[in-house]
C-alpha cells in the first residue's frame, strides 16, 4: 500500500510539472525597489547556486528531507534572477504534516551591521504560506519565521522577492551566525508543488561585510590622509618624532585587537574597496604579546594593562585547536578555527618567542603559564636529523611534511633555528647545518660564492661569501630586508655577533641604501616584502635586491617602511633620515602610523596596515628608545643566554 502511495504521488508530480518554466518580470514594489537599489557593497550574497553543493563563502549547502518525501532537485540556468549563477528548483511531494529543507553553512558568520535577509522565488499554490526562513547561531539560539507577510507584490507564478527584516529574529546572534535554512512546511494533507529560489543574501549599510568586523573593533582611522600630520613630525627632533610614530603604530594593536577574543586581525585596507582581514596567524599573535610588552616600555599603556591583554591572549590560545601543542597557521577571528591544515614551523616559533619575552617581563604573573605553553611546543617535531635542518611545516590533512627545508642561515627563520635549540629540542650541531653561503651544486643562484672551510665550536662548517662591488656579505633567500633583520627586534646580533650576524646584518643594510639612492636614484630606500596596489586591487610580494639573495627577489620600484625600521637597528642615522623623507615626498602616513608601501617613482601608495609589519616596525622602534628593552628581556631568559653562546664565536669575513 505505501508502494502504491509512493508512486501514484510521482506520478501527478510529473503530470503537473513535466517541464516547469517561470519567466521575470519587472517590479514596482517597495521590497523590488529596495533590493534592486542595493549597491554591491551594500549585499553580502550567500548563495546564488553558481556551485552544486557550496555556498558563496565556501560553505556546505545541502537540500534534505524525511522519508515518504519526493524531491527532484535541478539547477536553472536560464531562470536566474539576475545573468550571474543559477536558481534551485525542486519539485516536491510531500505526505501528510512533513517538510524539506535547504540548509546553507555560515562557518560561522559575523553578520551583525546587516537589516535584512532576503531572496528571490517563484512558486506554485500554497508556497508563500509553507515558507520559512530559520537562522541559527553558534550557540544554537535560533528562531524561524514565516516569509508570507515580507513578500513584494508580483503576479502569480513570477519571480517574487522576499525581504525579512533581522530585528525579527530575536534572540540569535549575528555575530556568529552558524546557518541559515529556508523550510517548506506542509499541512497534514501533504503537499506537492514546486518552488525556485535564488540569490540569497544579506543585505545593510555601505561596506556591510567590513562593517559587521569593524563593530568588534576597539577604533578605527578617521582619516586616510594627513599633509598636517605629517608636517607636524617633521617640526620634532629625531627623538620626538620616532616616540610620536611608535605611538601612532601602537594604535593598530591597540584598536585592531578583535574585543571578543583578543586575536589581532591580520590586515586592513583603508582606501577603495576596503577590506578587512578576519584571520590571525602564530606570528601576528606573538608580535602583539611583544608589542603589548612594547607600549607599556615606552609608557603607552599602564603594566596592568599589558598584562590584562596577554591573560586574554592566553585564554584565547588555550581554546584553540592545536596540531600537538602548535598552531595552525591562521584562523579567523570570528569563530577562532582553523583556515589552513598546515602547521607552520617559523610561525610557531614567533609565537614561542613571545613566550620567552613574557616569561621574563612577568615572571611572576605569568612566568608559569609563558613557560608551560613553551614547554609543550617540541620544535623537534619540525627537525629532519637526516640533513640535519627544520622542514617548513607540516600539512595535517596531507598527513605529510613539507618536501623543504629551511636551508640558509641568513634569513628570518634563523630564529626558529636559535630558538630550537635555545630550548633544547634540536642539537646545537643544526647550526652549522645551515648554509651561509649555499653549495655549489645550485648552479641556477645569483653568484658563485667564495668558499672555505672553518671551525666552531668543535663543529665544521663550510662558509664564504658573495660580494656586491666588493663588499662581502652573507646572502638571503631573496635580498630583502626583513630577512636579514627581522631577528634583530629580539636578539642583539650587533652585540652578540659582531663579526658574524651583527656585521653582515649591518653591510646588507648598507647595500640596501646604496643600491636605492646611487645605483637606482630612488628618493628613499628600504625594499622588502609588503603589500603593493595594481588598480583597485591589493596584492601582497616579495620585494628586495637581487643581488643579495641567493635567488633574489626583484624590487619593482616598491619601497616599504617597516625595512627602514628595521636599520634603526643597523645604521639609525640613515634610517632615521630615510624616515623624515618618506614623510616629506609621499603621502604614505595615517593615524596608525606609516602604510605598508609606497612607489619610489611615483605617487602609488598602498594604504593598508599589516599586523606583521606593523609588528616589526613597532618593536624596533621600542628597541631603539628604550635601550633594546626587548632584547634584554630575551638576553636574561636562560635560551636566550644559550642563543648568545651559540652566535658568540663565529667571525664571517
Amino acid at each position: 500500500m505505501k508502494l502504491i502511495k509512493t508512486i501514484s504521488l510521482f506520478l501527478i508530480l510529473l503530470f503537473l510539472f513535466p517541464n516547469p518554466s517561470f519567466s521575470k518580470s519587472s517590479t514596482t514594489s517597495s521590497i523590488n525597489q529596495y533590493l534592486s537599489g542595493l549597491s554591491q557593497n551594500q549585499k553580502l550574497t550567500i548563495d546564488n547556486f553558481s556551485t552544486v553543493g557550496r555556498n558563496k563563502i565556501g560553505a556546505e549547502s545541502t537540500l534534505t528531507s524525511p522519508e515518504n518525501t519526493h524531491l527532484r532537485k535541478t539547477y536553472r540556468d536560464e531562470d536566474a534572477i539576475y545573468k550571474q549563477g543559477r536558481s534551485l528548483e525542486v519539485i516536491f511531494g510531500l505526505l501528510g504534516k512533513n517538510q524539506f529543507q535547504w540548509k546553507t553553512q555560515l562557518e560561522p558568520l559575523d553578520i551583525s551591521q546587516a537589516k535584512n535577509i532576503s531572496f528571490w522565488y517563484q512558486g506554485t499554490f500554497g508556497v508563500k504560506e509553507s515558507l520559512r526562513v530559520r537562522l541559527v547561531d553558534i550557540n544554537n539560539n535560533q528562531k524561524e519565521i514565516a516569509i508570507s507577510p515580507y513578500v513584494g507584490q508580483k503576479e502569480k507564478n513570477k519571480w517574487k522577492p522576499v525581504l525579512i527584516p533581522l530585528e525579527k529574529f530575536e534572540g540569535v546572534d549575528l555575530n556568529y551566525l552558524k546557518e541559515l535554512q529556508i523550510n517548506l512546511h506542509s499541512g497534514f494533507l501533504g503537499m506537492v508543488g514546486q518552488v525556485i529560489i535564488d540569490q540569497v543574501e544579506f543585505s545593510g549599510p555601505a561596506d556591510l561585510s567590513f562593517a559587521s568586523l569593524k563593530d568588534n573593533l576597539k577604533g578605527f582611522p578617521k582619516q586616510i590622509s594627513n599633509l598636517q600630520r605629517r608636517k607636524s613630525l617633521l617640526k620634532l627632533d629625531s627623538r620626538l618624532m620616532l616616540k610620536q610614530i611608535a605611538k601612532d603604530t601602537w594604535k593598530y594593536f591597540d584598536n585592531f585587537v578583535d574585543s571578543r577574543n583578543e586575536l589581532i586581525v591580520d590586515h586592513v585596507k583603508l582606501d577603495t574597496n576596503r577590506f578587512l582581514g578576519d584571520y590571525t596567524s602564530p606570528t601576528n599573535i606573538g608580535l602583539y604579546h611583544i608589542s603589548c610588552i612594547g607600549a607599556y616600555h615606552l609608557g603607552f599603556i599602564p603594566r596592568a594593562e599589558a598584562l590584562r591583554r596577554i591573560q586574554r591572549s592566553f585564554a584565547t590560545i588555550q581554546k584553540l585547536k592545536k596540531h600537538k601543542n602548535f598552531l595552525y597557521n591562521y584562523y579567523n577571528t570570528t569563530h577562532m578555527h582553523p583556515t589552513s591544515s598546515f602547521i607552520s614551523s617559523i610561525d610557531n616559533a614567533w609565537l614561542a618567542v613571545s613566550y620567552v619575552v613574557i616569561r621574563s617581563a612577568f615572571k611572576k604573573e605569568l612566568g608559569g603559564q609563558a613557560s608551560s605553553f613553551l614547554n609543550q611546543m617540541d620544535f623537534d617535531f619540525f627537525y629532519d636529523p637526516g640533513v640535519g635542518q627544520m622542514s617548513i611545516g607540516y600539512d595535517e590533512a596531507k598527513k605529510a611534511y613539507s618536501s623543504f627545508h629551511y636551508s640558509l642561515l641568513s634569513t628570518e627563520t634563523r630564529m626558529l633555528s636559535m630558538l630550537a635549540i635555545g630550548k633544547g629540542d634540536v642539537p646545537k650541531e643544526h647550526w652549522f647545518h645551515l648554509y651561509r653561503i649555499p653549495p655549489t651544486k645550485w648552479d641556477w643562484q645569483t653568484q658563485k660564492g667564495k668558499e672555505k672551510a672553518e671551525s666552531f665550536g668543535g663543529f665544521d662548517v663550510r662558509t664564504g661569501f658573495y660580494k656586491y662591488k666588493q663588499r662581502r656579505f652573507i646572502p638571503s633567500w631573496g635580498g630583502s630586508m626583513f630577512e636579514f633583520l627581522m631577528p634583530t627586534i629580539i636578539v642583539s646580533e650587533k652585540k652578540w655577533a659582531p663579526l658574524g650576524l651583527g656585521l653582515n646584518n649591518k653591510i646588507a643594510s648598507e647595500i640596501q641604501r646604496d643600491y636605492a639612492l646611487k645605483e637606482r636614484k630612488y628618493p628613499v630606500w628600504g625594499i622588502s616584502p609588503c603589500s603593493y596596489s595594481r588598480g583597485k586591487e591589493t596584492h601582497y610580494g616579495e620585494f628586495g635586491i637581487k643581488a643579495l639573495g641567493v635567488k633574489g627577489y626583484n624590487d619593482a620600484g616598491i619601497v616599504t617602511p617597516h625595512a627602514t625600521f628595521l636599520a634603526l637597528e643597523t645604521i639609525p642615522e640613515d634610517a632615521i633620515e630615510n624616515i623624515k623623507q618618506m614623510i616629506r615626498r609621499y603621502d604614505v602616513y595615517g593615524e596608525y602610523g606609516f602604510y605598508d608601501a609606497l612607489q619610489a617613482r611615483g605617487r602609488t601608495i598602498t594604504r593598508q596596515y599589516l599586523a606583521l609589519d606593523q609588528g616589526m616596525s613597532f618593536i624596533a622602534l621600542v628597541n631603539y628608545l628604550n635601550n633594546g628593552s626587548i632584547q634584554q628581556l630575551f638576553g636574561r631568559d636562560p635560551i636566550g643566554r644559550k642563543v648568545q653562546a651559540l652566535l658568540k664565536d663565529e667571525e664571517f669575513f
